[in-house]
């Protein structure tokens, strides 16, 4: 069931669910705000579909016959330990959603809920699925889609911030990032702190300022590199950093590829 959608046209997952109402009424509304949907009423079938299909994102009642969501899980678990899995179950025992924690279940609905509980947790997991879609294909920058690209500079853009805050002690009014190729340029301005202003006025010189900066940045490049690609699952290395206090912008040189498998 194939529909072009507004919403989240990265998203093609897989629908477990017995109870012919509740399974009408959820793929009414799911069906419009994705790219695709496929629909299983049992572990069995949903197995079946998983291998044939590929989907990226995984919705699942527990309490189902032939095989129940636990065990379903236990298999897709053995299959892909990382795409994300949706549990929606009227179960409340303490037992059944311990083991759906351990099989590292990403969001748990407990019904009755609403279509709309269902599209806000596939939106919080969206990100992650556009991300594994890149770390899963041949990467080329320029090859990626719009919504791909977005969300990496988001990403990019949150990570680095966080990252530069650590280790500056101020996280930058304003981050720019520029593509070329398999390169990221992330710009940096205004993150200077007053003591380096002050210091540039009077006995040092601006040159000197640029200089322990950049010194500050190449002692964690190790630490940038790793935070960088594990928010991201590339391989991201820091390639050069140049820094410039008179323009009041830091520049940073990445190059970007798949992590290794």
């Amino acid at each position: 069931m194939k529909k072009e959608s507004n919403h989240y046209s990265h998203i093609k997952a897989l629908y477990l669910e017995d109870d012919k109402l509740i399974r009408t009424i959820v793929c009414e509304h799911l069906e419009g705000n994705l790219s695709e949907l496929l629909i299983a009423e049992n572990g069995n079938e949903g197995l079946s579909l998983f291998k044939s299909h590929n989907p990226n994102l995984i919705i699942t009642d527990l309490n189902m016959p032939v095989m129940s969501g636990i065990e379903f899980i236990k298999k897709i678990r053995l299959l892909d330990q990382t795409i994300p899995i949706i549990v929606t179950s009227a179960l409340t025992d303490v037992d059944s959603f311990i083991k759906s924690i351990e099989l590292k279940v990403d969001k748990y609905i407990l019904k009755p809920f609403s279509p709309d509980e269902i599209l806000g947790a596939i939106d919080v997991l969206s990100r992650q699925v556009i991300l594994s879609q890149l770390n899963a294909t041949s990467f080329h920058l320029e090859d990626i889609s719009e919504e791909q690209l977005t969300t990496l500079q988001v990403v990019l853009r949150n990570s680095f911030s966080a990252i530069v805050k650590e280790i500056i002690g101020k996280g930058a009014p304003r981050i720019n990032i520029k593509i070329k190729n398999n390169f990221l340029e992330l710009y940096l301005y205004e993150n200077f702190l007053p003591y380096e202003y002050s210091l540039s006025t009077t006995v040092y010189d601006v040159s000197f300022i640029n200089s322990l900066r950049k010194s500050v940045y190449e002692n964690f490049k190790q630490k940038i590199e790793r935070k960088l690609s594990y928010s991201t699952g590339l391989n991201i290395n820091l390639e050069d950093i140049q820094v410039s206090m008179n323009n009041s912008v830091e520049k940073f040189i990445f190059s970007i590829k798949n992590s290794e498998k």
